[in-house]
C-alpha cells in the first residue's frame, strides 16, 4: 500500500496514470473514498483510517497479488501516519514553485480570460489568450520600456514559467521587445 501527498498541479495525474500501467498496481488519484466517486454525488469522504482499511481490503481481495495506493486526495500529512502504521509507503511530490505557477496559469486561464463561460473544449490557449490581450499587455510594457531593470525581471519570469516564446512572437508584431 502507498499513498503519495501533493499540492496538485505537481504532474500527480500523469504519475498516476503511469503507476497504473503497472499490472500490479492500482492508483487512485484525487478521491478520498473506495471506490472513487465524483464529488458531485455527494458520497461521503472517508477518514484516512477508512481510506487505508479500504486499500488494505481491496489488496485482500485479489489475494494481495496488486499493491493499491492514491495519489492527491488528502493533502500533506493528513494520512501518513495510518499509511504507515499499516506497513505502507508515503510520499511527497513536490515542484518547483516556478513551473508549479505556469501549471496553475494554464488550468485557469480559460475561466479568468472569459469569465468562466468556456467548455473544456474551448480552453483559451497561451498564445490566443496573449493575442486577445496584446493591448493591456502592450500598454503595461510601453509605462516600463524605459526602466530596462524591470524589464530585464519580466523577460526572466516569463521565461521560468514557459511563456517567453509565446509573448516574445506576439510583442514583437506591436514592436515591442523583448
Amino acid at each position: 500500500m502507498f499513498y503519495i501527498s501533493t499540492q496538485g498541479h505537481s504532474a500527480s495525474g500523469w504519475l498516476s496514470k503511469a503507476l497504473n500501467m503497472n499490472p500490479k498496481i492500482v492508483c487512485w488519484h484525487g478521491t478520498r473514498t473506495i471506490p472513487p466517486f465524483e464529488p458531485k454525488e455527494n458520497v461521503e469522504e472517508f477518514t484516512p483510517e477508512k481510506f487505508v482499511k479500504g486499500l488494505i481490503e481491496c489488496k485482500k481481495n485479489v489475494q494481495e497479488t496488486k499493491q493499491f495506493g492514491a495519489i492527491h486526495g488528502f493533502y500533506g500529512v493528513a494520512i501518513k501516519d495510518e499509511i504507515e502504521n499499516h506497513n505502507g509507503k508515503f510520499f511527497a511530490m513536490y515542484r518547483n514553485p516556478l513551473s508549479r505557477v505556469n501549471s496553475i496559469f494554464s488550468s485557469f486561464i480559460a475561466r479568468y480570460s472569459s469569465s468562466g463561460n468556456v467548455s473544456g473544449k474551448s480552453k483559451v490557449e497561451y498564445e490566443s489568450f496573449l493575442f486577445q490581450n496584446k493591448d493591456s499587455i502592450n500598454e503595461f510594457f510601453e509605462r516600463y520600456k524605459n526602466n530596462k531593470k524591470k524589464i530585464s525581471k519580466i523577460k526572466k519570469i516569463f521565461q521560468k514559467i514557459k511563456l517567453y516564446h509565446l509573448a516574445k512572437k506576439i510583442y514583437e508584431k506591436k514592436n515591442v521587445f523583448l
